[in-house]
């Protein structure tokens, strides 16, 4: 038995001629990116001539010229005799000071608040309340300066406020202890740095040793030697001090310690205290994310997966009542409950972080790709159950899918998305007939079509 094998048809010859349609397509192209090009470079050589004229420099020099301007609060030594790439860099220096120390911040009060208002504590429920409902609904710039107008408010340095020994506040701003950093300081901070970054790869390792053959290895051994012998070690060799300077008020001002300056911390203040409400607000509001990838914590058992997952409830019948759901829907979980999660299946790990969220009460679930990975007949079944929870238990479901038709037999409506932008949207029975929908998205060819190149056809909505 002979089989033979189809011969490609014969590539068309290239011909240059404008009725050609790549010939035509290639030559427009050519002449809008000429066009293009030759209308910035007369701009651009008219704005030099007409600067050159007015005697007005061009460039990056100035950033070598004395800057005259001063700056009130600075972690750089800064003078206004000090050029302006020198300033520029303060500047950069004080916002990242301010971003990271508020993103801290914030996430951590925010979580406390969030947690609180969740607290069968009627007090501590209604103060958080107050607190998220007030400060959210204030504009940011009016929040600004009211802490600024407090701040300048406040007594001054002989008669600051002492909460502890070594912290004042006036309106000098807020004073603090500090460490001087020496050159060997900042070798020890660097050392430790490294230590952690270290630290982190050999962890993933030894996370990756423990889901090839299921065998737990200690990580304690390398954070001891990396995050703690090692700047240890380095410290001493370097000769480092920490030793801590407390301010001392002498005269009309404060010496030694770290000041922040009003403006500084009335800023720190209220970026805090604003951004603190809405995570505070997300927290509590009762929504929840199954990320793509399904994102479980590898080294707990699935229970401790589950039981994660409802962290700020404190309504402990229910918790239980939703576990015994949560293994109704999916019954592997209930026969992995002690195991490793990282030891399941990629569609187990999928069951369990939608059971995760489910485990923490949500209005809301945020479901993004659960067939990433997947087989067909697991996706359906996954599918299958995310239709029960939506119509049994009544959380909505916001759905970010690219199998098409999965989503949309499983959803009521649905947007479609290109390139960040809704283009269309309807019900999906409605979505399901659209002719683009049918093509572009579910692979279906009108009949009778034939020999035309469906594929180039531009969508309607563009």
């Amino acid at each position: 038995m002979t089989t033979s094998t189809p011969k490609r048809p014969p590539a068309r010859p290239w011909r240059f001629s404008l009725s050609d349609p790549r010939v035509a397509g290639l030559f427009w192209q050519v002449l809008v990116v000429a066009v293009a090009v030759a209308v910035i470079a007369f701009l651009w050589s008219n704005a030099v001539h007409n600067l050159s004229v007015r005697r007005i420099s061009t460039g990056f020099a100035f950033l070598g010229r004395e800057a005259g301007m001063p700056i009130a609060d600075s972690w750089i030594d800064y003078t206004p005799k000090d050029t302006y790439l020198r300033a520029f860099i303060v500047g950069v220096v004080n916002t990242l000071r301010v971003a990271v120390i508020g993103i801290v911040l914030a996430t951590v009060i925010g979580t406390l608040v969030g947690i609180a208002r969740l607290s069968s504590n009627w007090l501590l429920a209604r103060l958080a309340a107050v607190y998220v409902e007030v400060l959210r609904d204030l504009p940011l710039l009016l929040q600004l300066l009211f802490w600024y107008v407090l701040m300048q408010g406040l007594p001054a340095a002989r008669q600051a406020f002492k909460p502890v020994e070594g912290v004042f506040l006036s309106n000098r701003g807020l004073i603090l202890p500090s460490v001087p950093l020496s050159a060997s300081n900042w070798w020890t901070i660097l050392a430790l740095v490294a230590g952690l970054t270290v630290f982190t790869i050999v962890r993933r390792r030894l996370i990756a040793q423990q889901m090839l053959d299921g065998n737990a290895r200690p990580a304690w051994p390398y954070a001891l030697g990396l995050i703690v012998a090692l700047p240890a070690l380095v410290s001493f060799l370097a000769g480092a001090s920490w030793r801590i300077v407390l301010p001392e008020l002498r005269g009309f001002n404060f010496v030694g310690g770290l000041t922040l300056a009003p403006e500084y911390f009335a800023l720190l203040i209220a970026l805090v205290t604003y951004t603190s409400a809405f995570i505070a607000e997300i927290v509590r509001s009762g929504l929840a994310h199954v990320p793509e990838g399904r994102e479980v914590f590898p080294l707990l058992s699935v229970r401790d997966n589950l039981m994660m997952g409802a962290y700020t409830r404190q309504d402990r019948d229910a918790v239980a009542a939703d576990m015994a759901l949560v293994y109704s829907y999916f019954p592997i979980l209930r026969e992995r409950a002690a195991q490793d999660a990282g030891l399941l299946s990629g569609g187990q790990q999928q069951m369990l972080a939608i059971s995760r969220a489910l485990m923490a009460n949500p209005d809301l679930i945020l479901l993004d790709e659960p067939s990433l990975g997947l087989s067909p007949k697991l996706t359906k079944e996954i599918f299958e159950i995310v239709v029960r929870i939506n119509r049994e238990r009544g959380t909505t479901i916001l759905l970010v899918e690219q199998n098409a038709n999965m989503a949309l037999n499983a959803s009521d409506y649905g947007y479609v998305l290109e390139n960040g932008r809704i283009v269309m949207e309807d019900s999906c029975e409605r979505l399901r007939e659209k002719d683009d929908i049918k093509e572009f998205y579910l692979g279906m060819k009108d009949v009778g079509v034939r020999g035309e190149r469906r594929w180039k056809k531009k969508k309607t909505w563009r």
